[in-house]
């Protein structure tokens, strides 16, 4: 799915990436409920479930894909089908375009300190810390668009690699009910389940993609470049997973 500055759902599925699926704006103010939802029919009930959601709202819900109706489940073949060769195929525009808007779109790096966003990550407790901030975006508002809930901040390695790390405040969020699927969570950040996807595209441009869901907020690092097989060892799967640790999320 192509993603877009600013465009946060209220509703995302952790099924390879996380999915989103706009919902009505009335949705989180109905009472929870332990029947299934007409937009995502689950094979059981989920205790406490908003009515229209399906799962409970502000909170990380794991599913099986045995929960899943089957046109979900048909969906997730493709995501485990990647996983098991090591790579998810895509092409090049898909990443290239991708990164051209996400740059054209960035905001100036000295804004951010007026952004009026609370973060969560430390970025300048880590190694994000020590290279270059190109700039940031900004995402999702709250309901009076006061206050920012979520952004994307743009940094740049020391070996020109663009990496980006997003941060959504969920919780505050109308509607804001993560899903991840247990199949596909294949990773871990600390205590916080997690998956990595990496996208490659036949000339070798590829996207590493980190996500991972606290109590707090969701948080993905992209790395435009492939961490299973970076140019310099340094920059592995395991070097991702420290970044993302040494956020302190």
């Amino acid at each position: 799915m192509k993603r877009f500055p600013g465009s946060f759902t209220r509703y995302a599925l952790a099924f390879g990436a996380l999915l989103g699926a706009t919902l009505a704006a009335g949705a989180q103010e109905q009472p929870p409920t332990d029947t299934t939802s007409p937009l995502l029919p689950l094979a059981r009930p989920i205790p406490g479930a908003d009515p229209m959601l399906g799962v409970p709202v502000g909170v990380l819900t794991v599913l099986s894909l045995a929960d899943l109706p089957p046109g979900q489940r048909r969906m997730m073949a493709a995501d485990l089908e990647a996983d098991r060769r090591g790579f998810k195929a895509v092409s090049e525009s898909n990443i290239a375009d991708e990164l051209a808007t996400y740059l054209d779109f960035l905001k100036a790096p000295e804004a951010l300190a007026n952004g009026g966003f609370q973060s969560i990550a430390r970025p300048g407790h880590s190694e994000f810390g020590r290279w270059t901030l190109l700039g940031w975006m900004r995402g999702l508002s709250d309901q009076r668009g006061s206050r920012l809930l979520s952004i994307t901040r743009v940094f740049q390695r020391p070996d020109k690699v663009t990496v980006m790390l997003e941060e959504f405040h969920y919780p505050e969020a109308p509607g804001g009910a993560m899903v991840m699927i247990k199949e596909l969570i294949n990773a871990r950040v600390g205590p916080y389940p997690a998956r990595l996807v990496i996208s490659k595209a036949p000339s070798g441009l590829s996207r590493s993609t980190l996500i991972w869901v606290t109590p707090e907020a969701k948080f993905d690092i992209w790395v435009y470049d492939d961490v299973d097989h970076p140019l310099d060892p340094a920059w592995d799967r395991a070097w991702l997973i420290r970044l993302a640790e040494s956020l302190g999320t």
